[in-house]
């Protein structure tokens, strides 16, 4: 049965997973950019974005569903 301690916690992960994923796209990009010294082909923009699919793939997962799950067990732990 969901207890308002437990859903509560579940919001309180999702938005720290939220804040968690916009954190680390973002240095991403920062470190991208930095360390790009010559504008990329659009070959080179096509392959890299191909390998930092996954990435972003398990970063979406673990913010929409692993945050959220660890929120939900503490909420329920506290209640």
């Amino acid at each position: 049965m969901l207890s308002n301690a437990g859903l509560i916690g579940a919001l309180i992960g999702f938005a720290v997973g939220v804040l968690n994923r916009w954190i680390i796209l973002r240095m991403v990009e920062h470190h991208v950019q930095a360390v790009d010294d010559v504008s990329p082909t659009e070959e080179e923009m096509a392959t890299f974005a191909a390998r930092t699919r996954r990435f972003r793939r398990l970063l979406l997962a673990k913010s929409l569903i692993v945050f959220p799950v660890v929120g939900y067990a503490l909420g329920e732990a506290l209640d």
